[in-house]
């Protein structure tokens, strides 16, 4: 992992897009605000076109975290394309429809690992709501 200082100025969504412009131009964030025993504050799940012909929009997956000298306004940010198999890999659907089709093995796993997880987790939430269930044995 990577990291690169980031200056928050005002909304953090908008000073990720603008780390971000040097890739290409945000379509779609969602960040999402991690719990505070977590070692990342947050994670962002980002749909972006990228500046290279033929455009494609591609995952991105930025990885905030706060630093023992950091001011309030400033962070560091590990940024993983989709392509570099992000091991972060709940991005919501409404991201994941928007990226390009791609033949890279890397992506179609990631994007089918953030799918599997979705339904994994719809799966277990109804488990466990049945195993609260009373017995009718």
């Amino acid at each position: 992992m990577t990291y690169s200082h980031m200056e928050v100025t005002g909304d953090l969504s908008r000073s990720l897009a603008e780390d971000l412009n040097i890739y290409g131009k945000v379509i779609d964030m969602e960040v999402v605000d991690l719990p505070a025993d977590n070692r990342h504050f947050a994670v962002a799940f980002v749909a972006l076109r990228m500046r290279e012909i033929p455009y494609p929009v591609e995952g991105v997956v930025c990885l905030l975290k706060s630093y023992e000298e950091a001011t309030p306004t400033e962070c560091m940010v590990d940024t993983v394309f989709e392509s570099e198999g992000p091991s972060a890999c709940f991005c919501p659907d409404r991201i994941l429809n928007q990226l390009s089709p791609t033949q890279d093995i890397v992506s179609l796993s990631w994007r089918q690992r953030c799918r599997a997880l979705r339904d994994w987790d719809s799966e277990r939430w109804a488990d466990e709501l049945l195993d609260d269930l009373p017995q009718l044995y």
